[in-house]
C-alpha cells in the first residue's frame, strides 16, 4: 500500500506541473475588441425649418450608414413634433436606407425628447454608444428639459452636427456633446465623414481609419477620395502552444523523479513480517533445561531428579 502511495504522490507532482503550463489553465490573454462593443444611433431633425435640407440631410444620412463597417448596428431616430424611432440599432443596411428614404420634414423641434428616446435603445451591454444628432435649430415642443437630455447621454459618446441657421442653438447642443458646424445643406455630408474620422480616433479598438468611402446610394457602392472612416481591426496571430507542452513535460519528469528520491521505498523488518532470525540449537537446549530445573527447585523435586 504504501509502495502504491508514493507513485501516486509522484504522479500528482507532475501532473499540477503540466496542467500549471498548459494554455488555458491559467488566465487567458486578453482577446481584440470586438465590433460588436460598439452601437451608434443616428438621430435626425424633421421639422419644419428642415424642409430645403432634407433631401440633402437625407444623402448625407445614407452616405454615413454605408461609411461604417457593416458589423456596427446603427438605429435611425426622427423628430419633428414628436419622436419617432424607426429602428433599433440594426445592421440591415438595405433596412435603414429605406426608413431614411421615407423621411420628410414638418412640425416643431421635440430635441430633447428626441435625445432620451435615441438613448433607451441601445442595448444595455454595449460598451461603446455613440449617439449622431443632427439638427439646425433650438428645442421646441419637449416634454424633457435640457438637463434631462444632459443626464440622458451620461457615458455615451455624443456626437452634433448642427446645420447653421437663424435658429440654431449651438450653445444648448454643445452641453450634450462635442458640435461639429455645417455652413448649408452640402456641408452635412463634410461633418458627417469629419464625425466618422473623430469616432476612429476616439475608439480605436473597434474603428480605425480607412481610405474607401460607400457611395450614397448602398446599391451602387463604389469607391471614392472622401475622408478616412471606419473599417474593423485585424486581430493579432495567437503564439504557438509547443513551448509551452514542451516546458511542462519537462517540469514533470523533474518533479516525479523528485518524488521518488522524497519518498522511499520503506522496508519493512523481519521481525514485523513474522520472519525471526533463528537462534541456535544450543542456546535452545540451556534455556529450556534452565526453565525446567527454576520448576522443579519450587516444587522441592529437584534432589529427587538429581
Amino acid at each position: 500500500m504504501k509502495r502504491l502511495r508514493h507513485w501516486a504522490v509522484s504522479l500528482v507532482l507532475g501532473s499540477l506541473a503540466v496542467v500549471g503550463l498548459t494554455p488555458g489553465a491559467s488566465a487567458r490573454a486578453p482577446s481584440a475588441s470586438p465590433v460588436g462593443d460598439v452601437e451608434v444611433m443616428l438621430t435626425i431633425d424633421t421639422s419644419g425649418s428642415m424642409g430645403l435640407a432634407i433631401e440633402a440631410a437625407k444623402a448625407a444620412a445614407n452616405e454615413f450608414i454605408t461609411s461604417l463597417p457593416p458589423q456596427v448596428p446603427i438605429g435611425v431616430v426622427t423628430f419633428g413634433d414628436e419622436v419617432t424611432v424607426l429602428s433599433p440599432p440594426t445592421i440591415d443596411r438595405a433596412l435603414l436606407a429605406s426608413l431614411i428614404n421615407g423621411i420628410s420634414a414638418g412640425g416643431d423641434t421635440a430635441l430633447y425628447d428626441a435625445v432620451i428616446a435615441s438613448t433607451a435603445q441601445f442595448a444595455p451591454g454595449v460598451e461603446h454608444k455613440v449617439l449622431v444628432l443632427l439638427s439646425d435649430g433650438k428645442d421646441e415642443g419637449s416634454v424633457a428639459t435640457l438637463q434631462d437630455a444632459v443626464a440622458a447621454v451620461q457615458g455615451i459618446t455624443v456626437e452634433a452636427i448642427a446645420l447653421v441657421t437663424s435658429q440654431a442653438d449651438l450653445t444648448s447642443l454643445s452641453f450634450l456633446g462635442r458640435v461639429t458646424p455645417a455652413d448649408d445643406a452640402a456641408g452635412v455630408s463634410a461633418a458627417y465623414a469629419r464625425v466618422i474620422s473623430l469616432l476612429a480616433d476616439e475608439i480605436p479598438t473597434v474603428l480605425v481609419p480607412s481610405t474607401t468611402v460607400a457611395a450614397t446610394d448602398p446599391t451602387t457602392a463604389t469607391p471614392s477620395t472622401q475622408p478616412p472612416v471606419a473599417t474593423t481591426r485585424a486581430a493579432p496571430p495567437s503564439p504557438s502552444k509547443a513551448p509551452l507542452w514542451l516546458g511542462g513535460l519537462g517540469v514533470f519528469a523533474g518533479l516525479f523523479a523528485l518524488g521518488i528520491l522524497l519518498f522511499p521505498r520503506a522496508r519493512a523488518s523481519k521481525a514485523r513480517l513474522g520472519i525471526n532470525k533463528p537462534r541456535s540449537v544450543s542456546a535452545l537446549g540451556q534455556r529450556t533445561l534452565s526453565a525446567v530445573d527454576e520448576v522443579l527447585e519450587r516444587r522441592g523435586q529437584r534432589a529427587k531428579f538429581a
